[in-house]
């Protein structure tokens, strides 16, 4: 069955942490490693809840000066910080671009509920033609009830759909459901795997 669809993960595809100074040095300031700072953040409870939506990232940077012990923190300090060795791929943003002559393009993120108001702030604004966004329906991948949703929204099949993510457990995620998936790590390897599904990549 032909592919009439392609769905990119966000943060770790099209836009990776390219540059981990800005977050190592946030780290030293308040006596923890990076590795603590980001569990904090991304993948601890309060994280995950985040990404659910049943808190807001306001929410979410408090608790993290909490733990922390930062009296007086400075909210959008500490974000700027922690994302700011952050870079949008382009060549594949160029890439994703292209595909829309041909297929649909859609986004699956696990991420907070800001996410698609800033989204229209960045070089991605017009790129995709579904977002389906964890903080937004409550469900994280690789909860297969996520899948479903974006190939509903999208109108295909599962095995009409690529889906390309940075997590090896979201790609079989993706897999258990039917849908092609491809574990990204670089553009090349990404860019020959598309290939053997016969996706042109010129």
């Amino acid at each position: 069955m032909d592919i009439q669809a392609v769905i990119f993960d966000f943060g770790g595809v099209l836009i990776r942490t390219e540059d981990y100074g800005p977050r190592e040095a946030l780290a030293r300031r308040y006596g923890v490693t990076r590795e603590h700072l980001e569990y904090l953040v991304l993948t601890g409870p309060e994280g995950t809840r985040a990404q659910l939506g049943e808190i807001h990232p306001r929410e979410l940077w408090l608790y993290v000066a909490r733990e922390l012990g930062i009296p007086d923190p400075n909210l959008e300090e500490m974000e700027r910080a922690f994302w700011g060795g952050d870079r949008f791929n382009t060549e594949l943003i160029a890439f994703a671009r292209q595909l829309r002559n041909r297929y649909k393009v859609g986004l699956l993120s696990n991420a907070w509920i800001t996410l698609r108001e800033w989204l229209k702030t960045t070089p991605v604004a017009d790129l995709f033609d579904v977002q389906v966004i964890s903080a937004e329906v409550g469900l994280m991948k690789p909860d297969p009830r996520i899948y479903a949703r974006i190939l509903g929204e999208l109108g295909v099949l599962p095995q009409q759909a690529v889906f390309i993510d940075d997590m090896p457990e979201n790609v079989e995620g993706a897999r258990r459901v039917g849908m092609h998936a491809i574990h990204y790590t670089d553009n090349p390897s990404l860019f020959r795997r598309l290939q053997n599904l016969g996706i042109s990549t010129r």
